[in-house]
């Protein structure tokens, strides 16, 4: 990063900000402190990139489970249901980053948890 901070092509910006063009970042920590994910809108739909607080689309249905590196457990866990519950509500599709195979999907309630439907 330093190359980049050198040459003045990088900013600082809230863990909320508002990025324009229709991304928008939200706080998603507990993995690893100030991670946040990243909101795309266009043309009506949605999508969010998971980033860190999802590692397998095991914890859709199993929020709970910690993942080894969770830096504040509580906190990740949290987290993972905040944001299921928010993905599967918006009906948004995510795109979880490690996720092997077909990393986009809708998430959708079943029963008292959430299930990953991927997308071809």
């Amino acid at each position: 990063m330093a190359p980049v901070s050198a040459a003045d092509l990088s900013e600082i910006v809230d863990e909320d900000a508002d990025l324009g063009d229709g991304l928008q970042l939200e706080p998603t920590t507990g993995h690893t402190p100030g991670h946040v994910s990243l909101w795309i809108e266009s043309d009506g739909e949605r999508a969010l990139i998971t980033g860190d607080f999802l590692h397998h689309p095991m914890q859709c249905a199993r929020p709970d489970l910690a993942e080894v590196a969770d830096f504040d457990a509580d906190q990740a866990r949290a987290t993972r249901a905040r944001m299921l519950a928010r993905v599967a509500e918006t009906g948004a599709l995510m795109l979880g980053t490690h996720f092997t195979g077909c990393p986009a999907g809708r998430v959708v309630e079943a029963g008292t948890e959430w299930r990953f439907v991927p997308v071809a």
